[in-house]
């Protein structure tokens, strides 16, 4: 995942670079562009990796819990 990150910082580096060389806007934004969208995967990958989304199980616990609570009083 680090190599994701690195390609991001390397568009950047690149679109600044042809910002100073007075390149064609559009290649530009193209490479901003890109740098942004591998950036945002590369958040949703940490993500998905290390914080499992809650399960439908999970759900239905609460769901359970709630139930019993009514039931006792």
């Amino acid at each position: 995942m680090m190599d994701v990150e690195y390609a991001a910082r390397r568009l950047s580096e690149a679109a600044k670079e042809l910002k100073k060389d007075d390149a064609a806007p559009y290649l530009i934004a193209a490479l901003e562009t890109a740098a942004g969208a591998v950036r945002a995967d590369h958040s949703r990958l940490v993500k998905s990796v290390y914080w499992r989304p809650p399960s439908s199980d999970q759900d239905e616990l609460t769901a359970d819990q709630g139930e019993q609570q009514r039931l006792a009083s």
